[in-house]
């Protein structure tokens, strides 16, 4: 049942009973009154009619009999000579007359005094019954004279205190009681029904609260309402579930942006700050960070006997799981081929340390050119990179890709790797330049997906290899930025180029 509707059944079945009660209550004591005012307004007007005619006949009665001795006393003087007995009867007569008329004046005054009626005649549709406003003891109370003329010429009167408000009393008490009545029980049904509704509402409240404390596995139960409080309790639930979802993707959130940062951290120790000098030669370099952290990375190693070596590599995998493999094959081939020992030797080391320690389907591939300033000669060897060297030769100016034959650190743990790995010595003349460039170069694509491919990197290199190494890589960058057209690097780009000068 809806709120609304559960708190108008509520509020209107409970104020029915209240004033249905209050109804009994007013018409019962209501009739009792009425009887009781009419009964008391019957027995006053009783009272006051039997005194008026009381008075009416004491007047009747005292005209009557001062008349009947008047007649008397008129016989008496027609008799002529009287005896002394007859004149003493008469005198007797006399003096009654007298006292009776002294009577009637007395009680004409008191009728007077107690009873004057008011002019101001009303008329009721049935032309014998009439009613007079009267003053009772003069003008301190006032009364009614109704009065009927009968058919036979006589009138029946009586009177009606005008002032007995028993009824107006009783009912005003009655009345004030019944209010008071129904204001009380409608301020306990509505308290009663407030509470009702408003307890899971309360409830729903403490829930939220403590939801909001952080608790997010408490759960609504709503005061076990239906309707739409019921919904709403399973709305918070929903609400704290989510909220708990939330919280909990927001800790992993947390715990892989920091596991990003410190992979950062770990793309960039991977780079070297900037090239080496080489006497001689030109060397540069660039490195195009993928919005997606990855482990690829390109260095450069001093030897000891002053030759230099340039190393671009590819990791599998991104994130920081790529990081982190990115970072242990770098530690592997500075520490292996730091040494500037047997190219094959130290390849074939670093290729078993790296297939030891990280997990199946996992790999690096890797382009190595050690340049020897005293012989003049690059020697490459190739570990599975798909990316080729690139020569252009000042003598022809065409483009040559050198790739030796080998596959990716990792994929075995020795015999394969041992026998698949090709070393090859490539002469370096004056003019001469060398560009290594991992996989990510070639894959960069466009808003539909489209890669860039190896010879639109190829022409402008071919176009541009006189010129200086850090020229050359801006017009890269450039080449790079126009076929991406706004869209973001899916891999990182590293380059790396040294020519002869």
């Amino acid at each position: 049942m809806k709120l609304w509707l559960k708190f108008a059944l509520s509020m209107t079945l409970s104020l029915a009973a209240v004033m249905s009660i209050a109804g009994y209550m007013l018409y019962s004591n209501g009739s009792q009154v009425a009887e009781r005012a009419q009964e008391a307004v019957m027995v006053e007007s009783v009272k006051l009619t039997g005194q008026f005619a009381h008075l009416q006949s004491d007047i009747d009665r005292l005209t009557a009999e001062r008349d009947t001795f008047a007649e008397a006393e008129k016989q008496f003087a027609k008799g002529g000579r009287m005896d002394p007995g007859v004149l003493a009867v008469r005198d007797a007569i006399r003096e009654l007359r007298e006292a009776r008329s002294i009577a009637l004046d007395k009680a004409r005054t008191e009728l007077e005094n107690s009873w004057k009626r008011g002019v101001d005649e009303v008329a009721y549709p049935d032309g014998h019954t009439f009613r007079y406003p009267v003053a009772l003891g003069g003008s301190e109370s006032k009364a009614w004279l109704y009065r009927f003329m009968g058919q036979d010429e006589k009138n029946y009167e009586l009177l009606v205190p005008a002032d007995v408000n028993m009824a107006e009393e009783g009912l005003l008490r009655v009345i004030v009681w019944a209010t008071l009545l129904v204001v009380l029980v409608g301020a306990g049904v509505a308290s009663f029904v407030a509470s009702t509704v408003s307890r899971p509402i309360g409830q729903l409240a403490h829930d939220i609260q403590q939801i909001a404390k952080g608790m997010f596995n408490h759960r609504a139960h709503g005061g076990g309402g239906g309707g739409e409080v019921g919904q709403l309790s399973i709305a918070i639930n929903k609400m704290a579930k989510n909220l708990a979802e939330a919280r909990e993707t927001e800790v992993a959130l947390s715990i892989r942006e920091r596991e990003v940062a410190l992979a950062g951290e770990v793309r960039e120790s991977l780079l070297p700050d900037r090239p080496p000098k080489l006497a001689g030669y030109d060397v540069a370099a660039l490195h195009l960070a993928a919005a997606e952290l990855g482990g690829d990375f390109h260095d450069f190693l001093q030897l000891a006997d002053g030759r230099l070596g340039l190393l671009v590599c590819d990791v599998s995998g991104k994130g920081v799981p790529g990081a982190m493999v990115g970072a242990m094959a770098r530690a592997y081939l500075r520490s292996e081929l730091a040494r500037g020992g047997d190219l094959r030797a130290a390849l074939r080391s670093v290729n078993r340390d790296i297939a030891r320690d990280i997990r199946r389907g996992m790999f690096v591939t890797a382009l190595y050119v050690v340049v020897d300033p005293k012989t003049h000669t690059a020697t490459v060897a190739c570990a599975g990179h798909k990316a080729p060297l690139l020569r252009v030769a000042k003598s022809d100016g065409k483009l040559r890709t050198i790739q030796p034959e080998g596959i990716a650190l990792g994929f075995d743990k020795g015999p394969v790797f041992d026998r698949r790995l090709e070393v090859v010595d490539v002469p370096f003349e004056v003019g001469d330049r060398l560009v290594l460039c991992n996989g990510g170069t070639f894959a960069v694509a466009n808003g539909a997906g489209t890669e860039l491919g190896e010879k639109a990197l190829y022409v402008p290199i071919q176009k541009h290899f006189a010129g200086n190494g850090e020229e050359l890589l801006q017009r890269l960058q450039s080449v790079l930025e126009a076929h991406a057209d706004g869209a973001s690097i899916a891999k990182d780009v590293s380059i790396v180029t040294i020519a002869r000068i």
